[in-house]
């Protein structure tokens, strides 16, 4: 059985790929960490 933590682990491993493969997801925060990068895409 797969645990819910495991699956959003998943997701968010996902997530964080589909956004890699977007270079102006970048360029629009370029002083920004990849963790406020995070808070900016989930909220």
């Amino acid at each position: 059985m797969v645990s819910e933590y495991q699956v959003n682990l998943a997701e968010k491993a996902r997530g964080d790929s589909l956004l890699k493969q977007k270079p102006a997801s970048v360029d629009l925060y370029p002083g920004k960490s990849e963790a406020d990068d995070d808070s900016v895409f989930t909220h």
